[in-house]
């Protein structure tokens, strides 16, 4: 496969995570998605260099934030009177600034042991990338608290009691 064909590839799958990370918020709240939806994303890693692996991490964020926050738009422009190409430019900064960074520095940062991590460890890589990020996300910064992918569960009684066995 040519690096061009790999690069639109590792895109489409960022995209594809982004969009089932965004169903399982409300109004879909397809909560089975979360244990398929970052799949897409991980294999995009393999062979990937930092700054493709940052990539790939920030265009994932950056849909599902965009998804998620679908309802931006319509409310800066029908209820703060913002013109169309000040309402998208809030939508899609939203995501570019408050989501995407932490996940491209993470996942960058992941890439880079990537492939020296024995394969049977990467699993392992990959949830140290987004524990990471997600920290990042609600500690540094903006701090964007919202759509952790744990708050994706609120609902699920059996697995908030077993988060408080281990987090």
């Amino acid at each position: 496969m040519g690096v061009a064909l790999a690069g639109l590839v590792g895109i489409a799958a960022a995209v594809a995570s982004g969009l089932a990370y965004a169903l399982l918020y409300a109004p879909w709240s397809w909560t089975w998605l979360s244990w398929v939806c970052l799949v897409p994303l991980y294999v995009c890693m393999e062979g990937a260099r930092a700054r493709r692996a940052a990539l790939h991490g920030a265009v994932f964020m950056w849909v599902a934030t965009s998804v998620i926050i679908m309802w931006v738009y319509p409310t800066a422009t029908e209820h703060f009177g913002l013109g169309t190409g000040r309402a998208a430019l809030l939508w899609g900064g939203i995501g570019v600034l408050c989501t995407a960074p932490y996940y491209a520095i993470a996942f960058a940062g992941a890439a880079l042991g990537w492939n020296r991590c024995p394969v049977a460890l990467r699993p392992w890589l990959f949830a140290a990338a987004w524990i990471s990020a997600e920290f990042a996300r609600t500690h540094v910064g903006l701090r964007s608290p919202w759509s952790l992918l744990g708050d994706a569960h609120a609902e699920s009684l059996w697995l908030r009691q077993s988060a408080s066995l281990g987090g």
